[in-house]
């Protein structure tokens, strides 16, 4: 006979212990994310061990974090930088063409504008995935990173767009209900977008795998 309270019972227990791991899981993220430069190691690590957690493992939180965390550090602390001098850049140059073009509106000003928005908008899609190809590709160097990201996230651009679209929420966390920041604004995203891109880099291993047995 089927035991519908034991069901219910396993059902809620699962669902509270995800949210309980994504809670810690997100402020481990926001801690050491509070140096700045390590954004991208802070939010990778998260990003592992959820990955960790969906494929069944049982890692400890703290240590399994942290374990993430150390991982590939050096290559996620060189990309932090790179990402951050890059979104430095195209700030300042989208508003320097922006108050340039309120002032002068000639084609150059113009041009120029468009062409930042639209380096923006491949920057923030290329960003999307970055942690994803550190994950599933960690033997990849800074250069070979970037590219990988950039060419998948244009190759399955609606998936992009979906894996995109689930930070919506945390920005509007941020704008106007701060003190839930500190919940799921992150961890929740993230998660989300290992769901939504496991078909693709499940795929993409899947023809690594035939290639180097092709080759072999």
């Amino acid at each position: 006979m089927f035991n519908y309270e034991k069901f219910v019972n396993s059902r809620f227990s699962v669902i509270s212990d995800w949210i309980i791991k994504l809670v810690i899981v997100n402020v481990l993220i926001i801690v050491m994310s509070l140096p700045v430069l390590t954004i991208l190691p802070a939010t990778v690590a998260g990003l592992g061990l959820l990955k960790r957690y969906r494929d069944g493992k049982s890692d400890s939180i703290f240590k399994g974090y942290f374990i993430q965390f150390t991982k590939n550090l050096k290559k996620t602390l060189i990309l932090n930088v790179l990402f951050l001098l890059t979104l430095g850049m195209i700030v300042y140059n989208i508003t320097t063409y922006y108050v340039s073009n309120q002032v002068d509106a000639s084609t150059i000003n113009s041009i120029g504008l468009y062409v930042m928005i639209i380096f923006a908008l491949f920057y923030i899609l290329t960003l999307v995935h970055v942690g994803h190809v550190i994950i599933y590709y960690p033997h990849l160097n800074v250069l070979m990173t970037i590219k990988l990201s950039f060419v998948i996230a244009f190759k399955y651009i609606l998936s992009t767009l979906m894996m995109l679209g689930a930070w919506i929420p945390t920005i509007l966390i941020i704008i106007f209900l701060p003190p839930l920041v500190s919940f799921i604004a992150f961890s929740l995203p993230l998660f989300i977008s290992l769901i939504v891109s496991k078909p693709i880099y499940t795929y993409l291993k899947t023809l690594n795998t035939e290639g180097d047995s092709n080759e072999s």
